[in-house]
């Protein structure tokens, strides 16, 4: 939730699902990429590495924050 009206926060559905979110916050000329990220210890690391690949290809050109739970892999 967003409580400014200057701010513009839209979610990136594409990259999103149940245990990653993918948002744009645009203030102005500034585009800003928060993605939060879980990773489940028990689903394949490679489809892991290319989703994340996915989000850092989408914010390229733009700012990017990752929080991730990786459970140690």
């Amino acid at each position: 939730m967003v409580a400014n009206k200057q701010i513009d926060a839209l979610l990136i559905s594409h990259l999103s699902k149940e245990d990653i979110v993918v948002v744009e916050i645009i203030q102005g000329n500034l585009k800003f990429i928060p993605a939060n990220i879980y990773l489940e210890i028990e689903n394949e690391i490679t489809m892991d590495i290319y989703t994340i690949e996915n989000i850092l290809q989408f914010a390229k050109g733009r700012g990017l924050l990752v929080a991730l739970e990786s459970n140690s892999r």
